[in-house]
């Protein structure tokens, strides 16, 4: 059996705390176990470029930048798809050839949301509902475009969190 990293009673005091002293003093306490540390290998890779955009000023465009630059693959992990534009942009990328897979919560949109990223790709909700309800929402936010293109974003795809700002200084 695994060695325990805290108690019950002690994590119960802990959550109880009022004041932030003591939850920074209860959080010292806690021992993490190495030996519970999942053993993955990842390789090291170069960082080749990194680019940081704020949205909503310029999410747009540097979505869009990003999607149209792929050639082979994208798979989508979102909360919520709501902007058609968002949805265009993955359209237009499916008919260049571009294989999409896309993984969204569907607490949220429902059979709607999964309709609207069936016409782009391959699409299924996360394992937030259903027999799958791992998780109360799945929220994550990130794109693999292929391979070797990384986006990580805060903000879901929605028409005011990605606004259709096809220049700088046109969002309001």
């Amino acid at each position: 059996m695994p060695a325990q990293l805290f108690d019950a009673a002690e994590f119960k005091a802990a959550a109880a705390m009022p004041s932030e002293a003591e939850d920074s003093a209860a959080l010292a306490s806690f021992k993490f176990d190495p030996a519970r540390w999942p053993a993955f290998e990842f390789p090291v890779l170069p960082v080749v470029a990194a680019t940081v955009a704020v949205s909503p000023d310029c999410s747009f465009r540097f979505l869009k930048k990003a999607i149209d630059a792929a050639q082979s693959t994208i798979l989508l992990y979102i909360y919520n798809v709501a902007a058609p534009h968002m949805l265009d942009l993955l359209a237009a990328a499916k008919a260049r050839g571009v294989k999409i897979r896309a993984m969204y919560d569907g607490t949220q949109n429902g059979a709607a949301e999964l309709a609207a990223l069936k016409k782009v790709g391959k699409a299924k909700p996360g394992p937030a509902g259903g027999d799958r309800n791992v998780f109360t929402v799945c929220h994550q936010k990130f794109l693999v475009i292929d391979k070797k293109t990384v986006v990580v974003e805060s903000a879901n795809w929605s028409k005011t969190s990605v606004p259709l700002a096809t220049a700088a200084g046109s969002f309001k």
